[in-house]
């Protein structure tokens, strides 16, 4: 296996990890605006709007490095 396929297939796999802790991290932000918790809930929101605006620059490096590999 090439170093840049190596590479590729760790941030792959690092970009869907973020995309699973987003997710969960939402549902916890869900949960805690329900029960009043809403300074708590916006601050969570805060973090997951980073998170999210990093997802899309992520994605277009790795479609980069794809095409890079090829």
């Amino acid at each position: 296996m090439s170093e840049n396929t190596l590479i590729i297939g760790i941030l792959k796999t690092l970009n869907e990890n973020q995309h699973a802790l987003a997710a969960a991290v939402e549902e916890i932000s869900n949960r805690l605006d329900q029960e009043a918790s809403s300074i708590m809930a916006m601050n969570i929101n805060g973090a997951l709007d980073i998170i999210n605006g990093n997802t899309t620059y992520i994605g277009d490096a790795l479609e980069t490095l794809e095409k890079l590999k090829n």
